[in-house]
């Protein structure tokens, strides 16, 4: 995952915390402890905007591509490609793949599903989505905002009419049964799957839903 490179930030920042704390207290896992540059971060982001203010959340030199960036401590990856389709290769790129707030955007649900699958180490591959829930009335209410906003969108523009029906289709949350289902589809193992409000702006109640899954028995 990586938007605008927060969330990101936030693993990183949270790791090297734990890094001092090891070090401090001589833990026995001195790899981990001494050099947390062993593990990679890599974000994934279909907007080339999004991806351009996630760079200026990481202090570093860049390092090949545009889009591959080396830091002092941590190594930061930022990739531009939809979720659909991850230019990762299979089953040695990640140990946990993280979804945040970014699940109900994907058009091809299941095919995202089957490359964040793919990507996972075949030995120890978590998954992990936190999206919106549409169990709950608030999100209902939004989403069918939103999509009669996007629709009248494409019947007020003669060039909107002319794009393939595919590109017309506005996607949305799921509800936690519709999580759960299609993720068993797409060949997971030990889900579990929790409901839970969060307040936005402190007064609306949001409907959340967190998943966790491996990928292997």
């Amino acid at each position: 995952a990586c938007g605008t490179g927060e969330f990101l930030r936030c693993v990183q920042e949270a790791f090297e915390r734990d890094c001092e704390n090891a070090a401090s207290t001589r833990s026995q896992n001195r790899a981990v402890a001494s050099s947390p540059s062993l593990v990679r971060l890599v974000g994934v982001e279909p907007s080339k905007e999004m991806l351009e203010q996630a760079q200026t959340k990481f202090e570093g030199t860049k390092s090949g591509s545009k889009r591959a960036f080396g830091f002092r401590r941590n190594n930061i990856f930022l990739q531009q490609s939809p979720a659909e389709h991850l230019l990762l290769p299979d089953s040695t790129s990640a140990h946990i793949v993280t979804c945040t707030n970014a699940f109900h955007f994907f058009r091809d649900k299941l095919q995202a599903l089957g490359e964040m699958r793919r990507i996972l180490s075949d030995k120890d591959g978590t998954l992990v989505i936190t999206d919106w829930c549409n169990d709950y009335w608030m999100v209902r209410l939004y989403y069918w905002m939103q999509h009669l906003r996007w629709h009248w969108r494409i019947l007020s523009s003669p060039q909107m009419q002319q794009v393939s029906d595919d590109a017309q289709y506005y996607p949305g949350p799921l509800s936690s049964s519709q999580l759960l289902e299609l993720v068993k589809q797409a060949g997971f193992s030990h889900i579990e799957i929790q409901k839970y409000r969060v307040r936005v702006f402190s007064i609306l109640p949001w409907g959340m839903q967190t998943l966790t899954a491996t990928k292997n028995e």
